[in-house]
């Protein structure tokens, strides 16, 4: 996992208090995560310091041996931090860089930029442009991009195949941004788009008759037992109604994340090491990865547990910790199980306080919550009142982050 105090060379760019991160997913055609597309929200300018700022945030991430052998990172650089020499010791696999387009550039400008655009390429780093790249005046730089970003929000569905064509023509692969719809979703993946951002994917889709997916049941039954400390000969009854059920939790209870030096190998004697409360947010887990929905789904819902109980760590007590985590994986139950929020909760019996955030978006972890979504885009205002509301310093907040996302990743490896 990731440690706050994690070393750094010493003439590698540092991140400050100062800066503030978030992410942006990119899913591919399958809705399974391709990367993380990190920028800033801390309003520094486009420069040395907010890219410095990121890239060691980068670094950080790429310490995770499971994230920086599945997913890419996305980072924003200007021109001038295009020749630092910051990124001679990080594999350029690892690294995709959205290069600035300046406004106003004249043509001299263009030439020299598409010279270190060239240099940079060189090295084997990927390179992303924006949509300005199909213009004409750009062309001498779209010919060394790897990645073109659309923004869809701003352009007409009528000329979007006629711009993915281009696209296609200058041999770049398309990331089709602000994607919230899932039929402009739909329509995209009919035109070839095979890399995707949004929320499109995080919305709910009702099933016919609101009824849960029979291993989701089971595994909202068995939160329900947890929940009510239920004798433990009923809770083995439930888990040898379904095997994989049994082996997934005993998985994760193993997994190095409670720290346990003996390995556990029933659920009874899980019950007894660290107690059913504890088990309960395994069990919020297990639904997370029940592999109904998209993928991204998963990984977003435990990043999000782990990222809010890291930030209630800083205030609140183990317990309500726990909750927090219950809250951040459950704040996409609807999305997780194609059911309404409130009929997915029915019977669980969760506290008032964590029922509160999940359906009325108040109470005592709706701060936490609100920042935690927050870290999911490039929301300014919300990261920054949220914070602030909470007495975190944005460096408290970027490392919470960093440790949420590489022990998801570590965590769901397998």
């Amino acid at each position: 996992m990731i440690q706050a105090d994690a070393p750094t060379r010493p003439d590698a760019p540092t991140a400050g208090d100062g800066s503030r991160f978030a992410r942006q997913v990119i899913l591919d055609a399958r809705n399974a995560i391709h990367g993380y597309e990190l920028t800033d929200v801390s309003g520094a300018p486009p420069g040395l310091e907010r890219d410095a700022a990121l890239l060691a945030h980068a670094r950080l991430l790429l310490a995770s041996k499971p994230l920086a052998e599945r997913r890419v990172l996305v980072l924003p650089c200007s021109l001038a931090s295009l020749s630092a020499g910051w990124l001679q010791d990080v594999d350029p696999q690892q690294l995709v860089l959205a290069v600035d387009m300046p406004q106003g550039l004249d043509a001299a400008g263009i030439a020299q930029g598409a010279e270190q655009l060239a240099a940079i390429k060189a090295q084997g780093v990927r390179l992303l442009l924006g949509q300005e790249a199909l213009s004409s005046s750009w062309r001498p730089w779209l010919q060394h991009a790897d990645y073109l970003k659309l923004d869809v929000a701003r352009l007409p569905a009528p000329a979007l195949p006629s711009v993915i064509k281009l696209a296609a023509a200058a041999k770049v692969r398309v990331i089709a941004g602000s994607v919230h719809d899932p039929v402009r979703h739909a329509d995209l993946l009919g035109l070839g788009v095979d890399l995707f951002q949004g929320s499109w994917y995080a919305k709910p889709k009702q099933r016919k008759g609101h009824k849960l997916d029979p291993n989701q049941a089971v595994i909202l039954e068995l939160v329900a037992l947890l929940r009510r400390e239920a004798d433990t000969a009923e809770i083995e009854e439930l888990l040898k109604r379904d095997p994989g059920l049994s082996f997934n939790l005993l998985k994760f209870i193993n997994s190095g994340a409670f720290g346990l030096a003996t390995e556990i190998t029933s659920f009874r004697s899980a019950v007894m090491m660290v107690g059913m409360q504890r088990l309960l947010r395994w069990a919020t887990v297990l639904l997370a990865t029940s592999r109904s929905g998209a993928p991204a789904l998963g990984y977003t819902a435990v990043v999000r547990g782990r990222l809010m109980e890291l930030l209630a760590s800083e205030l609140l007590t183990p317990e309500q910790c726990d909750q927090a985590f219950v809250v951040g994986v459950f704040s996409l139950l609807d999305a997780m199980t194609g059911v309404p929020m409130e009929q997915a909760l029915e019977g669980l019996a969760l506290p008032t306080a964590v029922t509160d955030a999940l359906l009325y978006r108040r109470g005592l972890f709706q701060p936490f919550l609100a920042l935690t979504e927050a870290c999911e885009g490039a929301n300014d205002d919300a990261f920054a009142r949220y914070a602030s509301e909470l007495l975190l310093s944005g460096h408290q907040v970027n490392m919470a982050h960093l440790q949420s996302l590489a022990w998801a990743e570590e965590l769901l490896a397998t």
